[in-house]
């Protein structure tokens, strides 16, 4: 089985965070949803 996995600082304390996917189109999905909650421009 292959995992995709996501680390990041985008969290209201900027702690770091590592999420894990079960495929790429998913982690893709969070990453920019994640990002554009907090404005960030992708």
């Amino acid at each position: 089985m292959l995992l995709w996995e996501l680390e990041h600082n985008l969290t209201p304390d900027g702690r770091l965070v590592c999420e894990v996917y079960l495929d790429e189109a998913a982690a893709e999905c969070a990453a920019d949803r994640r990002a554009r909650a907090l404005g960030v421009e992708l």
